[in-house]
């Protein structure tokens, strides 16, 4: 009996809690406050997640995305797929390929204004064998999310030219494609890159009536963006350099 009970007093017994120690006191114990409620998580942000960095021409697109969709003209694009992967995921995923005939007569199938279409200049096998990094005109009409993507991620990349015109997309894309190649003085045949910002916005400005009026659709505007991503606006029958758009006095 003694044994037993000296086993009893030795064993480790656990105070009661005071009622009036308050909730520290409680938890000292061993015991949770509130045994309902999970423990409060604090939020961290990983530390190989960080901010992107500020967009130096944000204000510059924004002020282009202004002029784009304040036109009473059906606002095209002819972008460059050999700039970047993202113009041929954009099409893919923003817009319907247009289906056109590339026939040279054939016939002109019913326009579809307020559809976001397109389709590369090439024809025949080397529209297939340069499908990515080929040339494309798109329609880009008001609610098409395509024309945002396209200012917000490549303008200052070069990845194209923004025009307006009143003429459906058959015709336009049937005006271009006689540009694709041109005759170089010494008789040699090249590819002219004119959908690219930094060659159109230095060649336009050195073109005569003539040249001008082969490049720029009767009625059309085109918008692009110089060396500095200052956007330019060239229009048919300018003849010696395009109108800057001055962002900053509020012209667009």
């Amino acid at each position: 009996m003694a044994a037993t009970a000296t086993r009893q007093e030795t064993r480790t017994r656990t105070p009661p809690s005071d009622p009036a120690a308050g909730p520290d006191s409680a938890r000292a114990g061993g015991q949770p406050a509130n045994p309902a409620e999970p423990p409060q998580a604090t939020a961290t942000k990983a530390p190989w997640k960080k901010d992107p960095p500020p967009d130096p021409l944000k204000d510059v697109k924004a002020a282009v995305l202004a002029y784009l969709n304040s036109q009473t003209d059906t606002v095209y694009a002819l972008l460059d797929g050999a700039r970047n992967e993202r113009v041929n995921r954009l099409l893919q995923q923003m817009a319907v390929h247009a289906g056109l005939p590339d026939a040279p007569r054939a016939a002109a199938p019913p326009d579809k204004p307020d559809a976001c279409e397109y389709q590369s200049l090439y024809i025949g096998k080397m529209a297939a064998e340069m499908a990515e990094q080929g040339p494309y005109l798109v329609r880009l009409p008001k609610k098409c999310p395509l024309m945002e993507a396209v200012v917000r991620e490549g303008w200052g990349g070069s990845w194209g030219v923004f025009l307006t015109s009143r003429a459906p997309l058959f015709e336009l894309r049937r005006h271009f494609r006689h540009l694709i190649m041109v005759r170089h003085p010494d008789g040699d045949s090249m590819f002219f890159r004119f959908y690219d910002p930094r060659v159109l916005s230095v060649f336009l400005p050195t073109c005569d009536e003539h040249q001008l009026e082969s490049v720029i659709p009767i009625g059309a505007k085109l918008i692009m963006e110089d060396r500095s991503a200052r956007p330019l606006v060239f229009s048919h029958g300018l003849r010696r350099n395009g109108e800057l758009l001055a962002i900053d006095s509020g012209r667009i």
